[in-house]
């Protein structure tokens, strides 16, 4: 079901942010993910919220349905709500952003997103980074 990209990382989840701006050709996901094989992931708020956003054109809504076709998705369960909580005892971001850095890290992925906000959050297993914007 998951395309396999080449990287340093063993499983990566996407943002929201990133799978938008792959849509548009604003960030390459490749620049990031170059070596070894990896999973790639998203959070079923990820799935939600792309899937919601005012699509440019029909052309894009199908590109953005195909691409999210390839990655695994994560759903929310207890130990990952157990997680948000916790990170929103410590953080106070946005509750979505919290579901999706949980989800990171109780599947011991990198979260990859575009948003500095997230760059606070220091749980042990989940590193944020945020890729270069073409």
């Amino acid at each position: 079901m998951a395309k396999e990209f080449t990287g340093r990382m063993g499983k990566v989840i996407l943002d929201s942010n990133i799978i938008i701006y792959l849509s548009k050709g604003v960030v390459d996901i490749a620049d990031l993910i170059t070596r070894e094989k990896v999973e790639i992931w998203i959070s079923i708020i990820s799935y939600m919220e792309v899937l919601s956003f005012n699509f440019f054109s029909l052309e894009e809504e199908k590109f953005v349905r195909n691409l999210l076709q390839e990655f695994f998705i994560i759903e929310i369960n207890r130990e990952i709500a157990e997680k948000t909580i916790q990170i929103r005892r410590n953080y106070k971001i946005k509750l979505p952003d919290e579901i999706i850095c949980a989800s990171a890290s109780i599947i011991n992925a990198m979260l990859i997103t575009a948003d500095t906000q997230l760059d606070k959050v220091r749980e042990s297993n989940v590193k944020v980074i945020t890729p270069p914007i073409k």
